[in-house]
């Protein structure tokens, strides 16, 4: 997997992953040398290194709509996975979406060998390679609009 195949299906709606914790579908916002980022209606945008992309599926017309959506969402503008977690030094991160390896807290520090977490009284180093997906700060969710039946993004309080 790499970034010429995901190209194809930014923006629109795919699933990472046949099934899992790691498995999400949503909106294809971005494919860049390293990762992708997906945006998910229930945990906002994901980044997924290609290392662990096992498989993707396109969704037909219709399946997902974030037409609207699409142009409203805010990418951190980051070619490489480690530079992108470097960016988010000091913020809330939430590391893999389960199973054992998951963990979320301040992000103290990343380089190509680990990642380093502040969770409670707790430093979590985590080796870079294991990373499989991240999210960042505030979590955003999708609101339907009450006097029309457009979609649009609200921070989550």
């Amino acid at each position: 997997m790499n970034k010429e195949l995901f190209s194809v299906f930014v923006g629109k709606g795919v699933r990472i992953g046949r099934g899992g914790h790691e498995s999400k579908e949503g909106l294809l916002l971005g494919a860049y040398e390293t990762h992708i980022a997906l945006f998910t209606e229930a945990e906002g945008v994901i980044y997924f290194p290609y290392t662990h992309i096992k498989s993707v599926t396109s969704f037909a017309k219709g399946r997902l709509s974030y037409d609207e959506m699409y142009n409203t969402i805010e990418l951190l503008p980051n070619e490489s996975f480690v530079d992108l977690l470097n960016s988010q030094v000091r913020q809330w991160v939430k590391i893999n979406r389960g199973g054992h390896d998951k963990v979320e807290g301040i992000l103290l520090d990343a380089n190509h060998d680990y990642v380093e977490i502040s969770f409670n009284d707790e430093l979590v180093y985590l080796a870079t390679y294991h990373v499989k997906s991240v999210s960042f700060g505030e979590k955003f969710e999708v609101y339907e609009r009450s006097n029309t039946t457009s979609q649009t993004l609200r921070r989550r309080k």
